[in-house]
């Protein structure tokens, strides 16, 4: 299917279907994928790290773990430009584990957890903790196996329903009794928290593995209270929830409020100002065309006068015989004019 082009050269559609074969047992077919992938990509290296846990695993199919390890080095070494995230990781994890490599494996998750960086860089999930697990356990190191179960929660994982049943189901076969209830009863014990922990998704299967733990621990009645307390504690925990954001959306409006009251005062002294500035601009105006007024009229009455002392002069000296007025010689009609304005007075 893949040769006729039906599917597009993704290294994510290969890697999937070459952990089918792998699945199937054909590490020839796992290995002539990738071969066929890396064509189809120009030749070149595969920068997508997600090919690369399966194709590991074709080699060790093949009896090929020298090649496999080589391919190991080779994409993981210092100058690789090969891109690898979580689920990039743990797929060549699971390959070292289940293929006998454990130290190689303890290594590379080692190397994971210093490069693991939220939210920049997520190199660790859950499913690396369940492939460790699942590699101590394969090399009978069932301590540590219990021990990294336990780390989870250092990386912010919690464990499903898959995590507890893995281990559990590795100590049952190696007659690991004691350390199965002890796994069992810390299960118990941690029901409550696992309960409260909304990240978990607690799915029917978790619940009867919990009821299975509180069951073999003698606390069988305890099941039907404890979802009644973390339901009760939900409740709570919710409408301290509601109220917190009632309160801080009350504060906020508060606040908005306060700052639309400062705004509407600014603009409100702006426009006083402002009203204050053109009226001071008016008012000199006015001033201004006031006195201008009587400056004009001042101009006006000072040519009146000018222009009568012009009349008056004209007429003077067309006559400037002598006359007798009330009594009195005037020189001209000038000087007559000016006795008649009392201007010379009577001899």
């Amino acid at each position: 299917m893949l040769e006729r082009g039906l599917v597009a050269p993704d290294p994510q559609v290969y890697a999937f279907v070459m952990g089918g074969f792998v699945n199937a047992g054909d590490g020839d077919k796992v290995v002539s994928l990738y071969e066929e992938l890396k064509e189809k990509l120009g030749g070149g290296p595969i920068l997508d790290g997600v090919v690369y846990g399966n194709l590991m695993k074709g080699y060790f199919l093949k009896g090929m773990e020298e090649e496999a390890m080589d391919c190991y080095a080779e994409v993981l070494g210092d100058d690789s430009k090969v891109k690898f995230d979580a689920v990039s990781y743990n797929m060549v994890l699971d390959a070292l584990g289940r293929n006998g490599r454990l130290e190689d494996a303890l290594q590379l998750f080692d190397r994971m957890c210093r490069e693991h960086d939220p939210p920049r860089r997520i190199t660790v999930n859950l499913g690396s903790f369940n492939v460790m697990v699942d590699a101590y356990c394969r090399a009978e190191r069932f301590q540590d196996a219990i021990e990294v179960f336990g780390k989870m929660a250092e990386k912010r994982c919690a464990p499903d329903a898959l995590s507890y049943n893995n281990l559990i189901d590795w100590l049952g076969k190696n007659e690991l009794v004691g350390e199965a209830e002890g796994l069992y009863k810390e299960m118990g014990e941690r029901a409550k928290a696992i309960l409260l922990d909304e990240s978990v998704v607690f799915s029917d299967e978790m619940k009867e593995l919990l009821e299975g733990a509180l069951e073999k621990d003698g606390r069988d009645g305890e099941m039907t209270k404890l979802y009644e307390d973390v339901e009760r504690e939900k409740a709570e925990a919710a409408a301290r929830a509601a109220e917190e954001k009632a309160r801080a959306e009350a504060l906020a409006k508060e606040e908005e409020e306060r700052k639309k009251a400062e705004e509407m005062a600014k603009e409100e002294a702006a426009a006083r100002a402002s009203r204050a500035a053109i009226e001071a601009v008016l008012g000199r105006k006015r001033e201004a065309e006031k006195d201008e007024s009587v400056d004009k009229a001042n101009v006006e009455e000072a040519q009146v006068v000018e222009s009568s002392s012009d009349t008056i002069d004209a007429a003077g000296e067309q006559n400037e015989g002598c006359r007798f007025i009330n009594g009195c010689q005037v020189a001209n009609y000038r000087d007559s004019q000016r006795h008649l304005m009392g201007i010379i007075p009577n001899v």
